[in-house]
C-alpha cells in the first residue's frame, strides 16, 4: 500500500513535465510565427526566410557548442543538406502567403504536413491506416478548405502557396529522419539543414535585385525581431527534440498541434485578425485533426 501511494505523486510528475514541454514547445512555435508575421509583411518572404534560418543556426550552434561530443557520417551530412534545401523551399512559400494573408488563415495549413506524413507512411513506408487517423486526415482536409473561403464564399488563392509549403516542409523532414537516427546529436543534422537553408536564401536574393533593395532596408532593429523569431522556433524544435527522447512523442505532437489556435489568439490581439464563422470552424476542425493525428 505505501509503495503505492508514494509512486502516485512520481507518476503525476512524470507526465507533468511532458506536458508542460509540449504546451511550451506550441507557445515556442506561436511565437515565432507571430512575431515573423510583421517581419514579412514589412521586408518579404525572402528577408524573412533569411532572418529565421539566422536565428536557428544561432541559438541551435550555441546548444551545439555547450553539448559538444556529436559526430555524422559524409552520407547523413549530404541527407541533412538535402533536407535544408526542401526547408528553404518551403519557408519561401510560406512567407509568401504570410506577407499577404492573415497569419490565423495562413498557420492553419501547417497540418496539412501532418497528413502529408500519414500518405507518405502508407504509400511508401505500407503502414495501415487506422480509423483515427483517417478521421484526422479528413478533418485536416475539410478545416483548411473552411479556412480558405472568404466572405462572398470565394477560394483564397493567396494561401496556396503555404498549402504548397508543407510539401517542401515535409520532404524536408523526410531527409532528416535518417540523419537525426543515426547522429550522436539530433540538433546536429538540424543545425546543418538550417545551414543549407541559409545558402539557398542568400543566393536566391543575390539574384533578385527586389529582394536585394529589400535587404538593403531592413534596419538591425527590425532583423533582430526576424532573428528572435528564428530563436523561439528553434527553441520548439529543440523542445520537440526532448519529447523524442523522453518517448513521449504522442503527447507531445498531439499538444504541440494546437500551436495554429494559440497563432490565431496571438494574431488576434496583436494583428486583429478576423475570421468568419466558416473560418473559426474550419480552424476548429484543422487543430482537432492534428491533435488526433498527433495521437497516432
Amino acid at each position: 500500500m505505501t509503495a503505492h501511494v508514494v509512486g502516485r505523486p512520481e507518476n503525476g510528475a512524470r507526465m507533468i513535465e511532458p506536458i508542460a514541454l509540449a504546451v511550451f514547445t506550441s507557445l515556442s512555435w506561436a511565437s515565432a510565427g507571430t512575431l515573423i508575421k510583421g517581419f514579412s509583411s514589412r521586408y518579404g518572404s525572402m528577408v524573412a526566410a533569411f532572418a529565421i534560418a539566422l536565428g536557428n543556426l544561432m541559438l541551435i550552434g550555441l546548444v551545439l557548442l555547450l553539448l559538444g561530443n556529436f559526430s555524422m557520417s559524409a552520407y547523413s551530412v549530404a541527407l541533412s543538406l538535402v533536407g535544408g534545401v526542401f526547408t528553404s523551399i518551403g519557408y519561401l512559400l510560406f512567407y509568401m502567403s504570410l506577407k499577404g494573408q492573415q497569419a490565423s488563415n495562413t498557420f492553419a495549413t501547417i497540418e496539412v504536413q501532418a497528413v502529408l506524413l500519414v500518405l507518405y507512411g502508407a504509400l511508401v513506408l505500407n503502414e495501415s491506416v487506422v480509423m483515427g487517423e483517417a478521421l484526422g486526415v479528413a478533418l485536416v482536409i475539410a478545416g483548411i478548405f473552411m479556412v480558405s473561403i472568404e466572405k462572398g464564399r470565394r477560394f483564397n488563392k493567396g494561401l496556396l502557396p503555404a498549402i504548397a509549403a508543407q510539401f517542401f516542409w515535409a520532404l524536408g523532414w523526410i531527409a532528416l529522419v535518417y540523419p537525426i537516427a543515426h547522429s550522436t546529436s539530433s540538433l546536429l543534422p538540424v543545425w546543418i539543414s538550417f545551414v543549407a537553408d541559409i545558402m539557398v536564401v542568400s543566393a536566391a536574393m543575390l539574384i533578385s535585385k527586389e529582394h536585394r533593395a529589400a535587404a538593403s532596408r531592413v534596419r538591425p532593429r527590425y532583423l533582430s525581431t526576424g532573428i528572435v523569431a528564428g530563436m523561439f522556433s528553434s527553441s520548439g524544435n529543440m523542445l520537440y527534440s526532448v519529447l523524442i527522447s523522453l518517448k513521449q512523442l504522442v503527447i507531445g505532437t498531439a499538444i504541440s498541434n494546437t500551436s495554429p489556435a494559440v497563432v490565431a489568439v496571438f494574431a488576434h490581439f496583436v494583428y486583429h485578425d478576423r475570421l468568419t464563422r466558416l473560418q473559426v470552424a474550419g480552424l476548429a476542425a484543422v487543430v482537432i485533426g492534428g491533435v488526433i493525428l498527433g495521437m497516432y
